[in-house]
């Protein structure tokens, strides 16, 4: 089940935006503004998973690792480095989702490349064209990914992360 999350930017007289989220956490962002009395009100909709919803995603992950011969303790290093665990439907933060898309990010060349090289290991629901935000056809398809070529896909974008 998803709940929505919305962020609040406030602009103030310091120029400084500040961003208030559901957790109340909140992060200051220097921005150069030319109109004091601008008000900026971005909101953006977030799929928000359950904890339970991520206990399940890192359960098919260490399934499929042992599945296809992958390292369990890297596959879910590399996750929460590139989409995480809550938004199956995560796009890349820079690039949009033509920069990637879902929990091991894949950009649409490596979706289409690893389907058509998984074939039939791929389940049926899985192979339907690009379904990169499906939640465990990502986890499916990245995990085999891993076991079959190795961490490159990853380590130039997020390897600094998941490699301490």
């Amino acid at each position: 089940m998803f709940a929505s999350i919305f962020t609040l930017c406030i602009q103030t007289l310091d120029k400084e935006i500040e961003s208030i989220t559901h957790s109340k956490v909140i992060i200051r962002h220097k921005l150069p503004i030319t109109n004091i009395n601008t008000v900026i009100l971005p909101i953006k909709k977030i799929n928000y998973s359950t904890d339970q919803d991520i206990k399940e995603r890192q359960g098919l992950v260490v399934e499929q690792c042992e599945r296809f011969g992958a390292d369990p303790s890297l596959a879910l290093r590399i996750i929460p480095c590139e989409g995480g665990f809550r938004d199956p439907e995560n796009c890349n933060n820079w690039l949009g989702c033509g920069g990637g898309q879902g929990h091991y990010q894949f950009i649409k060349s490596t979706w289409f490349s690893t389907q058509e090289r998984m074939g039939d290991i791929l389940p049926e629901k899985c192979r339907e064209g690009d379904i990169r935000g499906d939640s465990d056809c990502n986890i499916i398809a990245g995990t085999w990914l891993l076991a079959t070529d190795g961490d490159g896909h990853w380590r130039t974008w997020s390897g600094s992360c998941y490699m301490r």
